[in-house]
């Protein structure tokens, strides 16, 4: 059979030599029978010649294959075992292939990629051409999400990689700000997620402090921004008398506390310190010396009615010699702190000398020697903040003459609504204690620990 094949080649491939000289002028085999031209012969076995054209009778070979003495000069080229290829240019190229031989093309076709729009094994996204590292799906065709260090378009502000809170990008990939609640280190020093400025963390991210010029609410009434103490806002309070701290311009000192006998009285006006003597300058039943609040022996007791520097108090009693005191002896010690308390029927006197003439005032009360604080006047009046108010009947009263139209007093107390048994006004740095009932007496029929009181303080207090 193969015999059979090889002879066949051989018939085919001088008749396509035959074909060839027909068609050509100049042909394989000239008019002149010289036989010269080219031809192409494919010979299998992988033997190829070339030669110079002339006409052979064909002869048999011993294996029974056709034998072709015609030949030509050709150029060859061999392609594999088995098969040759020899090509005449400008004629045609015959391939003869062994029988048994498989030819199989390349496969051209692309596999799975990224990008094809297809969700692949290894991919978790694929939106084709809309993929970007800035879009759903990443150019790795990874599901956008925060953390992976691109930032989403539209869904993230921005993406640093990380889950730390506290650096410019959160864990939620939104840029730090705040009042997003949470601290930026190196720059907030707090951050309680809310923009309020009033409150323990202002809206700078700062913790409230006295004297940021923020008042910070329920803890400073008051910020003015600076440290100074003398000013209107003293440690983020309001200034006020007692708080320690001396307001320039309104007050003299500030001890801190609402003690008015010491060297800074409860009005923060400069105090004296209390002097020796007690003056009683006319006659009394009762013993003076019960008055003092610090005790019998707290005063010397001295019958006068000149005071002088060592005198802190004089008593004066509607038994004085009106002519022994002196006007311009009583203003001169009033100015200079000095404290005169009048008693039943003499103060509109000692008032006269010490200010302006004033005319007696109607009569009234029991006459039994207790202070009349039927009704309480000017209730928030430092005296009334040290003795507290303690209501006594009319019926059981001291007597004496309303004062209610001295000029310039600060009223207390009084039998009536519209009647003033105790009062006061401001001379210097002293004062007149109007105390226009009959203390003086011996006719004490209720206890009088209350009335002491009051009169105790008078004694020790200038302002």
């Amino acid at each position: 059979m193969m015999n059979l094949f090889r002879y066949t080649s051989r018939i085919a491939g001088l008749v396509l030599l035959g074909i060839g000289g027909c068609n050509d002028s100049s042909g394989d085999i000239g008019h002149d029978g010289s036989g010269t031209g080219s031809a192409s012969t494919t010979e299998v076995g992988g033997t190829t010649s070339s030669s110079t054209g002339s006409e052979n009778p064909t002869s048999g070979n011993a294996d029974g294959s056709a034998t072709s003495d015609l030949t030509a000069t050709s150029d060859s080229t061999t392609t594999g075992p088995g098969t040759t290829t020899t090509t005449d240019p400008g004629t045609t190229t015959a391939a003869t292939t062994d029988p048994g031989t498989t030819t199989t093309d390349p496969d051209t076709t692309a596999g799975p990629a990224c990008g094809d729009g297809n969700i692949d094994p290894d991919e978790e996204c694929d939106d084709g051409a809309a993929n970007a590292d800035d879009a759903a799906c990443t150019a790795a065709c990874k599901t956008a999400v925060c953390g992976d260090n691109l930032v989403q378009s539209g869904a993230e502000a921005c993406d640093d990689g990380n889950a730390v809170d506290t650096d410019d990008c959160s864990s939620a990939c939104e840029v730090a700000v705040c009042g997003d609640g949470l601290v930026h280190a190196g720059v907030e020093q707090c951050d309680d997620g809310d923009l309020i400025g009033t409150d323990e963390c202002t809206d700078t991210c700062k913790p409230a402090v006295c004297g940021d010029a923020i008042v910070w609410e329920g803890v400073e009434t008051c910020d003015d921004g600076n440290a100074v103490d003398t000013d209107a806002c003293a440690a983020c309070k309001t200034a006020a008398c007692g708080d320690g701290f001396v307001q320039a311009g309104v007050e003299q000192c500030d001890d801190g506390n609402q003690i008015d006998d010491d060297s800074c009285t409860t009005l923060c006006k400069s105090g004296l310190t209390l002097r020796p003597n007690v003056m009683l300058c006319g006659s009394a039943t009762v013993n003076v010396k019960d008055f003092f609040p610090g005790g019998v022996k707290q005063f010397v007791l001295i019958k006068s009615c000149v005071p002088d520097a060592n005198t802190q108090a004089m008593l004066v009693t509607r038994f004085a010699d009106q002519a022994s005191i002196v006007q311009a002896t009583l203003q001169a010690y009033l100015n200079a702190g000095g404290v005169v308390i009048t008693e039943h029927a003499i103060s509109d006197e000692v008032f006269s000398k010490a200010f302006v003439a004033v005319a007696q005032g109607p009569l009234d009360g029991t006459c039994v020697d207790t202070a009349p604080t039927v009704f309480q006047q000017t209730p928030g009046d430092p005296f009334w903040a040290a003795n507290g108010f303690t209501m006594i009947k009319s019926s059981n009263t001291g007597c004496g003459h309303s004062v209610d139209l001295y000029p310039g007093i600060t009223p207390l107390a009084g039998w009536t609504a519209n009647t003033v048994a105790i009062a006061y006004r401001q001379s210097g740095m002293g004062r007149l204690w109007l105390a226009d009932f009959d203390w003086q007496d011996g006719q004490m029929f209720h206890p009088m620990a209350y009335t002491y009181k009051l009169l105790g303080y008078m004694i020790t207090h200038r302002n």
